[in-house]
């Protein structure tokens, strides 16, 4: 198995839910970057946990996934530059994600567009 970084906290909830389930994990490489890990993964080096942007790409390398379960949380972000106003379709981007994130989390809209 190739694990994400100590620090990473996916990589702290594999360990979790697998120890919840009375199996312990030894990955025997890490990397820090999930697309890092992925790379890994296509050439051979194991198999991986990794969040589903990189997981599900359609990149024409052998990497087939599947879901994990039980969930594993990973916090982002969406980050735009302050001194530029997005574009139109950025705007409506940002507009779609703020809607599913108020759907599924209840979230108070934090910044106007």
């Amino acid at each position: 198995m190739i694990g994400i970084h100590d620090s990473n906290k996916v990589d702290r909830q594999v360990r979790e839910v697998c120890a919840a389930a009375g199996i312990k994990i030894r990955p025997s490489i890490h990397g820090f970057f999930f697309a890092v890990v992925r790379r890994m993964v296509a050439e051979g080096a194991g198999g991986a946990i990794v969040d589903a942007l990189n997981g599900c790409l359609l990149l024409n390398d052998g990497v087939n996934w599947r879901p994990f379960a039980p969930e594993i949380r990973y916090e982002t972000a969406l980050i735009v530059k302050a001194t530029i106003e997005p574009s139109l379709p950025a705007r409506s981007f940002i507009r779609m994600i703020r809607d599913e994130m108020r759907i599924r989390l209840a979230l108070p809209d934090i910044a106007p567009l």
